[in-house]
């Protein structure tokens, strides 16, 4: 609907749509400032820019329909959006940078914006111009050109220091880089979006921020001198209307312009020319009202009036009544001119020549109007005609005589001729700015002239011009001038030279000027003089004598400058400006001043220093010649002492404080121009007796008793100081225990049962068990010895692994687990491999790799360490999820020590400990896409697996064929493991984890509320460092004292604690301070006392009837069993065959940790045979069983009761039918690990059958007793468990002829069983006799406990080579499989010569 308004409205008026379209989207304006004005005023910042952006693009879509923002502002939005993203780059220098001195914000910010806007601007003209005058996207395109020029100009500026820019910088510079919103709505405000005017993005911003107001807080009162732009603008408007039509560019063209005569067609192009400006007059002054309206044309307050022209593009009076040229150029398009001037021409400095500067300034124009060659024509004759001008203005002050004529009755003629000459000379660039091509303005012949004509007046003006040329002197003058004198003297020497010499005035040199330097100062103290003005010969000299102590050096420029072009100086010529650099030489006016007049110093007898005291004296002289003290002098003759040029003064031989406690002398000092020290300096050396500093009373030797709790380390030791003042110690006593064990003392007891202890939640599962037929996947690793019992593997990097079965690993499936383990890298005796290296860069160690199934998905983790770090690598997923890599950066890593590690994970949080602390991850990342893991259930220790693509592929379409399931190796382990164990569903406390790194000895301090005021105590968390520092010596003395060792095992591991003291000492005079070297000691850990496990209560012989034993719960073993533990103070051997045994002391409460049940002589027939233990109470009290053909072993750590409960429960059963007539069993019992072994209990069970297949209580009653040898004394019976249920029965008074046939009856039983005893009797005598032939019975209930498994028996107890049952294990005892669920090592004390050691 709008359309057909406009095209009438647009042949009422005359005018082409386009224009009208024009006009009245610039005349919108005026409503949508008022709305501003009126709603947004007080809104935020960003509904103003939204307001601004989208009206201006509502204009542009009314002016060029929505191909403008197809064709025009989606590219610039790309463009602006990728220039403000280069915001944070580093800057780059400019050629104006580099001026200034530094470099501004974001170079190529700066150059992407500026060339992006222009190239597209350029290639606009390019595709859409015509040879006609056509109103299209790029007239809005062009402003906007120089908005976003100007931005990146203002923002590279915002990089600078303050100090650096110019005034008009600095208010427009931009400290920060603007949003992407509010270059928008400063591109496409409304005010200055179409025709301009130009303004800069701090206006904008002051003007969105409600700061260009001459109201406070309101709108500014701006309506009136709105409405007077308004008017004028119209009025302009109306004039260019009614007599554009009359003046038209085509008239040129016509063959009636040829034809008429020349002082017509001059006239016609002055005419011409006033009205076709009128068309940017009008544009330009109705859209400046627009932007007063708003607010953006507040200029301040001068003289209590606001000013509204800080978007003034005209000066219309000027404009109207100027007779220059430069005039009109002054009042048009006044914000485009500035604009040029400011981010064009100023930032040209660097080229030197303003001519140059002009030119460039004038093509960029040309460039930025368009590509038509009329515009290039236009600027040139624009150039010629500036310069013409200017000349000619020259020539007029210059000459008297056109002064007087300028000034004089006629100059209203002169003012009309100027006029005329004005706009004839303002219409000829405007024709071919107006034609456009070369094929029009060439039409004008005459032009061609008038450009020769411009060209000889410029040449003329030139030639007659009298002082062509400038001064010139040097660039850089090197000076000198004397301390306390004026006169410099220069080299080169000062001389100006001018090309107009010889001519008079314009060839001399009249003077020089002096300006301050960098400094800011030079020119008040100095002056240059001419001393002959025709050789232009100069004197530079200071005002006033100069003093070198005040300032050495001096900086200034000077300029010379010449004699003009008469006797007053008219149209003199300045050279360039050259730098002055003076500097004063110093002349010896001071004496050497010693800082001090008196100098003490004490230092002990019997010795040699090399410095006892430095004296210092000052030379006041600025120069080095003469402020530098040369030497030194000791002027009190025969004393011991010597001095260098240093002032270092030493002794010259032993001192004696006997001979001489105090020496005093005297020492001068003279400077480098032989100058002695106004006053002279006393020494005085006091010699202290000999006194030798350090500690004193240091035991090296150092013994502990197990179970003896703390001890102190340095009862009587004390620091001796020799009177030195010292203000600060430090003292550092270090403990090495990682020769113990894991790194220090701890309990002896197996991993598991350490965990149990600790109240860790049962269910682990032990992937490096002790190698047996049931875990059998560690038997290839190397194993080494360790001293606290437990088992230690080795892995060397590359064939060392442990696959663990997918029997075990089916058990580790879930999200929610912990890992623990004992870790060394490095190890013993293992070399590294070189192919684990690939260059100079070392692969990943994988500790632990496992693939587990959960429900219905397969987890990935793998634990490995590189470097100095460890990474867990986690896909809690591998067909779906990414995985996660935790690193840790931990120097417990890589120092070759062991420690403990434990890790807990509840995915996605995970937690580690080391050695019992926390460590929190140092980077946790995503690993991006990485080709997934096949899914397939399993697990290496010491490595991880590598598969190719095709066995992959096998694995998941689960097509392995028979024997190719090969895997190779890669990320090998390189060190020593011990203890890996996971427990999966929960993850462990940290005050478990704590308790399974404790160390159970370490250094600690005995009583913290009497140290001394100023004293500090630190302990590491394993106890093994203890640093005190303090201030006092005393203080310090006791603190030292009451450090203590403490170790709270009853059974300490015995051996040797390396301990060092380390001593820092800082005193007020550090020249002196004493330096105490490190004292070494050791710490001895004596043997503890023994634990004596005694195992007794049950006899060599179990007689029971064979009918019991085929019972369903069999007979018990050890039904009266009973173990006492007892520490061994002193052995009797002499006593072992007395009852009770070696002496002992009282019995104490102690803990077991394994008992074994083993049958001698051939293994258990399961078909015929077996053992039988109470489960309940084994799961009850948390222990762990292992029940096979060749032995029982229960193990865990719990305490003598409960053991003694479950041995009591254990039963021996026979099938029904077993003829069988003994079996001996054998009892014993250990703790720590197997490092202490109770005695071995041997027990002969015998099975009594019946004549008859008849079973009768009463003969069982006779045989037995007869077997027993009948007797009430309990002595007799020792070693024996013979329980009769009819032991304490009455026989009743019967009748006699019952008891005559009973009698009768077991007449006859008991000489058969007199007969069966006897038989027995010799069986066993037999085998005792027969060592090598079978093994006997060991029935010494006092067996003395075993102190180091590898001592033999005989040297600790004194027992002889011959002993009875010497070799009774030899042949009878073997190696036992194992159970894959225990990690506990029992040894057992072996009786036989080749007594080893069975692990469980």
């Amino acid at each position: 609907m709008a359309a057909p308004l406009l095209e009438n409205l647009s042949e009422s008026l005359g005018s082409p749509e386009p224009a009208v379209r024009l006009i009245l989207s610039i005349l919108i304006g005026y409503p949508c400032a008022l709305v501003y004005r009126r709603f947004l005023f007080y809104q935020p910042a960003t509904v103003i820019h939204l307001f601004h952006t989208f009206s201006g693009l509502a204009l542009a879509a009314f002016n060029f329909d929505f191909a403008f923002i197809d064709m025009h502002h989606f590219p610039q939005f790309t463009f602006r959006l990728s220039a403000l993203s280069l915001r944070s780059m580093r800057p780059c220098p400019i050629p104006d940078a580099e001026a200034h001195g530094k470099d501004g914000n974001n170079c190529p910010e700066q150059l992407y914006l500026s060339n992006v806007a222009r190239l597209y601007l350029l290639a606009g003209y390019y595709y859409t111009a015509t040879e006609e005058y056509d109103i299209k996207w790029t007239m809005p395109h062009c402003v906007l050109t120089l908005k976003l020029v100007g931005l990146s100009f203002d923002y590279y500026d915002g990089g600078k220091e303050p100090s650096q820019l110019s005034a008009e910088q600095r208010g427009s510079a931009l400290p920060s880089v603007p949003s992407l919103l509010e270059v928008c709505g400063f591109s496409y405000f409304y005010g200055g979006f179409l025709v301009g005017p130009q303004f800069t993005l701090r206006s904008y911003q002051k003007l969105v921020a409600g700061e260009l107001t001459d109201c406070p807080g309101k709108p500014p009162n701006s309506i009136i001198p709105a409405i007077k732009r308004f008017s004028l603008g119209f009025l302009c408007l109306v004039i260019y209307a009614i007599f554009s039509p009359y003046y038209s560019d085509s008239y040129y063209l016509t063959d009636e312009y040829e034809a008429q005569p020349f002082w017509y067609r001059c006239v016609f192009i002055l005419l011409w020319a006033k009205v076709i400006l009128y068309k940017y007059v009008s544009c330009w002054v109705i859209a400046e009202g627009v932007c007063i309206l708003s607010g953006l044309g507040y200029n301040g307050i001068v003289d209590g009036k606001p000013q509204w022209d800080a978007c003034a593009n005209m000066k219309v009076w000027v404009f109207e009544t100027t007779p220059l040229f430069g005039g009109t150029i002054a009042s048009f398009n006044i914000n485009t001119n500035a604009w040029a001037a400011r981010h064009v021409f100023k930032r040209l400095k660097f080229l030197g020549n303003k001519t140059l500067s002009h030119v460039t300034t004038l093509l960029f124009l040309t460039i930025w109007h368009g590509l038509h060659s009329g515009y290039i024509l236009c600027f040139s004759m624009e150039f010629f005609i500036i310069t013409v001008e200017r000349q000619a203005l020259a020539l007029v002050r210059d000459s008297p005589l056109l002064t007087k004529l300028a000034n004089s009755a006629l100059y209203p003629l002169i003012y009309v001729v100027q006029q005329f000459i004005h706009w004839l000379f303002m219409g000829y660039p405007l024709v071919p700015f107006c034609l456009f091509t070369y094929d029009k303005w060439l039409k004008m012949d005459r032009m061609n002239f008038l450009s020769f004509f411009l060209i000889c007046l410029t040449s003329v003006a030139n030639g007659n011009k009298a002082n062509k040329h400038k001064p010139w002197i040097e660039t850089e003058y090197q000076g000198i001038v004397m301390e306390n004198d004026n006169t410099v003297l220069l080299n080169p020497p000062l001389f100006a030279l001018d090309k107009d010499a010889p001519l008079h005035y314009a060839g001399e040199i009249c003077g020089f000027r002096v300006h301050n330097g960098p400094s800011g100062s030079g020119s008040v103290q100095f002056e240059a003089v001419v001393l002959d003005r025709s050789t232009g010969e100069g004197l530079v000299r200071s005002k006033e004598p100069l003093d070198c102590e005040s300032q050495r050096e001096h900086s200034f420029t000077i300029q010379a400058y010449d004699c003009g072009e008469g006797p007053d100086g008219v149209n003199s010529k300045k050279s360039h400006k050259a730098t002055v650099h003076v500097r004063v030489n110093d002349v010896n006016e001071f004496s050497p001043v010693f800082v001090e007049r008196r100098y003490e110093a004490s230092v002990p007898e019997g010795r040699l220093f090399d410095r006892i005291v430095r004296v210092e004296a000052l030379d006041a002289d600025c120069s080095p010649q003469y402020s530098q003290i040369c030497f030194y002098d000791i002027i009190t003759p025969n004393v011991p002492f010597a001095i260098d040029n240093d002032g270092n003064i030493k002794n010259t031989e032993p001192l004696d404080s006997k001979r001489q406690r105090v020496h005093t002398f005297w020492v001068t000092a003279f400077d480098c121009g032989k100058n002695r020290a106004q006053a002279d300096a006393q020494v005085v050396v006091t010699v202290k007796p000999s006194c030798k500093p350090g500690w004193i009373g240091w035991t090296k030797r150092v013994e502990y008793t197990p179970g003896s709790g703390s001890i102190p380390l340095f009862p009587s030791l004390h620091l001796e100081t020799c009177e030195e003042t010292v203000w600060n110690i430090q003292a550092t006593v270090e403990l090495q225990t990682g020769h113990i064990g894991k790194g220090c003392d701890r309990d002896s007891y197996s991993d598991r049962s350490v965990r149990r202890l600790c109240g860790a939640v049962r269910g682990e599962v032990d992937l490096l068990p002790p190698p047996s037929p049931a875990a059998n996947w560690t038997s290839a690793l190397p194993t080494l010895p360790s001293s606290d019992s437990s088992l230690v593997f080795s892995f060397n990097g590359s064939n060392h692994v442990a696959v663990v079965p997918d029997s075990v690993v089916s058990v580790l499936s879930g999200d929610h687990f912990t890992l623990q383990l004992w870790m060394r890298r490095g190890g013993a005796n293992i070399q590294p491999v070189t192919s684990q290296t690939r260059g100079n860069r070392k692969e990943e160690e994988t500790i632990v790799c496992s693939t587990v199934k959960n429900d219905d998905s397969f987890s990935h983790y793998s634990l490995s360490v590189h470097g100095c770090r460890l990474s867990l690598f986690y896909w809690p997923d591998v067909s779906a999820a990414r995985p996660v890599k935790f690193l840790w950066k931990l120097e417990q890593v890589c120092d070759s020590e062991w420690h403990h590690l434990s890790l807990s994970v509840q995915f996605p949080s995970v937690t580690l400990y080391v050695d019992g602390v926390t460590f929190d991850p140092a980077l946790i990342h995503d690993n991006g896409a990485i080709p997934n893991p096949a899914p397939h259930q399993r697990m290496f220790i010491g490595a991880c697996w590598a598969e190719p693509e095709e066995k992959q592929k096998e694995i998941l379409n689960n097509t392995i064929p028979e024997g190719k399931d090969s895997v190779k190796y890669v990320g090998g382990y390189h060190g020593l493991l011990s203890g890996v164990t996971v427990r999966p569903g929960s993850v462990e406390p940290h005050s478990v984890v704590e308790c399974l790194y404790a160390c159970r000895e370490g250094l600690d301090f005995g009583d913290l509320e009497t140290l001394g005021s100023g004293m500090k105590v630190h302990v590491n968390p394993s106890q093994s460092v203890l640093v005190l520092e303090g201030d006092d010596i005393e203080s310090f003395n006791r603190a030292v004292q009451q450090v203590t060792y403490r170790n709270s095992l009853r059974f300490a591991t015995p051996g040797v604690r390396p301990l060092k003291l380390t001593t820092s000492l800082r005193c007020f005079n550090e020249e002196s301070c004493l330096s105490l070297k490190q004292l070494e000691g050791y710490l001895v850990v004596l043997q503890p006392d023994a634990p004596q496990i005694s195992l007794s209560g049950v006899g060599p012989h179990l007689a029971r009837p064979a009918p019991e034993f085929e019972g369903p719960r069999g007979v018990p073993l050890f039904p009266e069993l009973r173990i006492v533990c007892s520490l061994s103070h002193a052995v009797n051997t002499a006593a072992q065959g007395m009852e009770g045994g070696a002496l002992m002391s009282d019995a104490v409460a102690h803990t077991l940790d394994g008992c074994e049940v083993q049958p001698l002589g051939e293994e258990l027939n399961p078909e015929r045979e077996e053992l039988l233990v109470d489960m309940d109470v084994v799961r009850e009290r948390g222990l762990e069983i292992i029940n096979t053909t060749a032995y029982i072993a229960i193990t865990g750590a719990e305490s003598i009761s409960v053991y003694e409960d479950v041995l009591r429960s254990v039963r021996y059963r026979l099938a029904k039918g077993s003829a069988r007539f003994e079996r001996r069993f054998r009892l014993s019992c250990s703790e720590m690990n197997g490092r202490y072994t109770s005695n071995e209990l041997t027990l002969e069970v015998n099975f009594l059958h019946s004549l008859d297949s008849l079973y009768h209580p009463s003969h069982l009653l006779a045989s037995q007793q007869q077997f027993l040898h009948p007797s009430h004394h309990a002595g007799e019976l020792s070693g024996h468990t013979l329980p009769n249920p009819h032991r304490n029965s009455v026989v009743p008074g019967a009748a006699t002829v019952i008891i005559m046939v009973c009698v009768g009856f077991l007449v006859v039983m008991v000489i058969l069983g007199v007969f069966r005893i006897r038989s027995i009797h010799r069986r066993g005598e037999g085998a005792r006799g027969g060592a090598k032939e079978g093994s006997s019975q060991w029935d010494d209930s006092a067996l003395t406990i075993i102190v180091n498994p590898m001592e033999s028996y005989e040297s600790r107890m004194g027992i002889s080579a011959d002993t009875e049952g010497e070799g009774e294990e030899d042949e009878e005892v073997a190696e036992s499989p194992d159970d894959a669920s225990d990690d506990q090592r029992i040894i057992i004390k072996k009786e036989g010569r080749d007594g080893n050691a069975r692990r469980y």
